[in-house]
């Protein structure tokens, strides 16, 4: 990244970035309600396009990692919460220039915003040179930061801009008013009775429970009467407003494009860190890239799940997935509502989070960078459709097994429901036999036990039960479709033995 541009993209990643709020897999996987929390305290920034625009790049994914580690330092992390509210500042500035009418308050505005800039750049970039920055990222763009302060354009602004203040700051008068006459007069020819005026009214500027002082209201707007005053000290100081104006004209557009861009961006990381912080930042985790085909996942979790869970102050149940190097499939079965689907969504939940550079709801993660990820969820079926639900289908997953690559990540959810068991045992056949040639990973949740059986380059996952109830625990194991029969059997006294013994 030479030449600093941004701490999220670089040349030869933005060109090839797919977004991707429309896809299917956003949707099945919750991945659309995740990034609204996510984004929900930030709208100003307009957050949502970076959420849905993965990275295939592994350099830059870990780039961005970087860039996560140095603000999980407290220091590092208030530095940018604070530069945040600068900046915040300057643009309530700008905005309130451009929206009002009187000139003279338009260069106000304008002026004490660049005044503000160019002050607090300077405090920003001395705070942020004394602190341990170990990312790329944040040390281009100190670098960047460097030169610009330095730069010919940015000691001129604050040149003027303190200039102007100067100018502004000697600007003395008094008001006389007599009779319907208003006149501006040289305080040296008056009294100076500021020290007896805030005596006398201190009372009405403080808060009689808090003992507390506090300031009269502003209001953004002038009267007509002050916008008079104005235009009369404006004529009674030419050369002070002269040099005001023409400032005014020349810095209309005085911060820096990329200093803006970075603005916007580190959003990204501050915004997703006091996320999680919500759900507790020990659950999370940075996941590692390998190549070997081996993918271990411990302690990971569905997102949703658990911020629904802790409003009653529980936590869901963690889960673990260890796939060796041969295999390629994982068919997870067990009784419904056994935690089966949301164990197969934690999973592409945890990897489309990876592709982002966020830190993943893992204790630990070592998984590949994938390409894209495709869902098939059962969806219901309407009225007005000329298509069969089998039909669709088989259309969905054809076109899944048409783009899928060897980096791609299928999960299907329950499908083929509308069909006998022969034919959907079939089909399910053909579409593993698909996958595994292709090296597709996926993930089939299912109630054909046969299927775990199917090839040997298949992980067999069942939802476990613990004394006859749900345990919500997926584990490795044979599926055999008897172990839940067999619960229920018993917690209700209708095992073979208690049924024999009964009729003797």
């Amino acid at each position: 990244m030479k030449n600093f541009k941004s701490i999220l993209f670089d040349d030869k990643e933005e060109g090839l970035l797919t977004y991707t709020k429309d896809k299917d897999f956003i949707k099945d996987l919750n991945l659309s309600q995740i990034i609204d929390k996510i984004v929900s305290s930030k709208k100003s920034y307009d957050l949502e396009g970076f959420f849905y625009t993965p990275l295939q790049d592994e350099e830059l994914v870990i780039f961005r990692q970087d860039i996560f580690k140095d603000l999980q330092n407290r220091n590092v992390f208030e530095l940018f919460k604070n530069f945040e509210k600068f900046f915040n500042r300057i643009k309530n500035y700008l905005q309130n220039s451009k929206k009002l009418t009187n000139r003279y308050q338009k260069m106000s505005w304008l002026h004490t915003g660049a005044l503000e800039y160019v002050c607090g750049l300077e405090k920003f970039y001395h705070d942020f040179m004394i602190l341990d920055i170990h990312s790329k990222g944040l040390k281009d763009f100190r670098e960047f930061l460097k030169n610009y302060l330095s730069s010919k354009k940015f000691s001129l602004l604050s040149k003027k801009a303190k200039e102007v203040e100067s100018k502004l700051a000697d600007i003395n008068y008094v008001i006389k008013i007599k009779g319907g006459c208003i006149e501006l007069i040289d305080r040296d020819e008056t009294f100076d009775l500021e020290k007896d005026i805030e005596s006398f009214f201190y009372r009405f500027t403080k808060d009689e429970k808090t003992g507390e002082l506090h300031d009269f209201e502003e209001f953004l707007d002038l009267d007509h009467v002050r916008e008079c005053i104005l235009g009369m000290v404006a004529k009674k100081y030419p050369v002070e407003f002269t040099l005001f104006e023409t400032f005014y004209d020349d810095i209309q557009d005085f911060m820096d494009k990329k200093i803006e861009r970075f603005d916007r961006e580190i959003q990204f990381f501050i915004g997703y860190l006091e996320f999680i912080k919500t759900i507790g930042s020990k659950y999370f985790s940075y996941p590692s890239f390998t190549d070997s085909g081996d993918i271990r996942i411990s302690s990971f979790f569905d997102i949703l799940l658990f911020l629904n869970l802790k409003q009653s102050g529980r936590t869901p149940v963690f889960n673990d997935l260890d796939i060796k190097n041969k295999q390629r499939g994982v068919v997870i079965t067990g009784p419904n509502q056994g935690g089966k689907t949301t164990f197969a969504r934690s999973v592409g939940e945890l990897f489309y989070l990876s592709s982002l550079g966020c830190l993943v709801p893992a204790k630990r993660a070592s998984i590949f960078l994938q390409d894209s990820i495709y869902t098939h969820f059962e969806k219901e079926e309407r009225v007005a459709s000329l298509k069969s639900k089998l039909e669709d289908d088989l259309i969905r997953i054809k076109e899944i097994l048409d783009l899928s690559t060897s980096q791609s990540i299928v999960i299907i959810n329950e499908i083929f429901s509308s069909t006998t068991l022969e034919d959907a045992t079939e089909i399910s056949k053909k579409i593993i036999g698909k996958l595994l040639d292709k090296g597709s990973l996926f993930l089939l949740v299912t109630f054909i036990d046969e299927l775990s059986r199917y090839d040997e380059r298949i992980l067999s996952l069942v939802a476990k039960i613990k004394e006859g109830e749900r345990a919500y625990k997926i584990v490795p194991r044979q599926a055999d479709g008897k172990v839940y029969a067999k619960t229920i059997a018993q917690k209700y006294s209708l095992s073979y033995e208690e049924i024999l013994d009964r009729i003797k």
